[in-house]
């Protein structure tokens, strides 16, 4: 009797672990700008942008740093939140920065669509918001939606 307390008492205690490990929320980590493509009530940009890295924390804050930098380098403390799909990302006074639809391509690769048809695409180059790799500076060839 003994035996099977204990068994039912790991398997109770394995059961409810399980959720617990897959609670982080994939966006957190470290992502790389990989694509941009403007919708059709953007303003146009440069033919080119610098890519740019995205940190987010597991505890909702939101950072970005140059391709070259291996730390949180940006001065404003800003959040984020992820509800139903949706990624909203506050600046420090509370007024949103962006707020856009997440589709997962893959587990490394995120798109973040606008309200004006924007796509944003990003590649994962860390799990870890702490490790924050060096990637080389490239452009990124903005594209338009017809």
């Amino acid at each position: 009797m003994k035996k099977l307390i204990i068994l039912v008492t790991i398997a109770f205690s394995t059961f409810f672990m399980i959720p617990c490990a897959f609670a982080q929320s994939p966006i957190v980590g470290v992502w790389e700008l990989a694509e941009l493509q403007l919708g059709k009530s953007s303003q146009p940009p440069p033919v080119e942008i610098t890519n740019k890295k995205d940190i987010y924390t597991q505890d909702g804050h939101y950072h970005n740093t140059a391709p070259d930098s291996t730390e949180m380098t940006d001065v404003e403390l800003r959040s984020y939140e992820v509800k139903d799909g949706v990624v909203t990302i506050y600046r420090s006074n509370g007024a949103k920065q962006l707020e856009g639809k997440i589709v997962f391509r893959s587990p490394n690769f995120m798109e973040i669509t606008d309200k004006k048809g924007t796509v944003i695409g990003f590649k994962k180059i860390s799990d870890d918001p702490q490790v924050i790799p060096r990637v080389e500076e490239n452009k990124i060839r903005v594209k338009y939606t017809e």
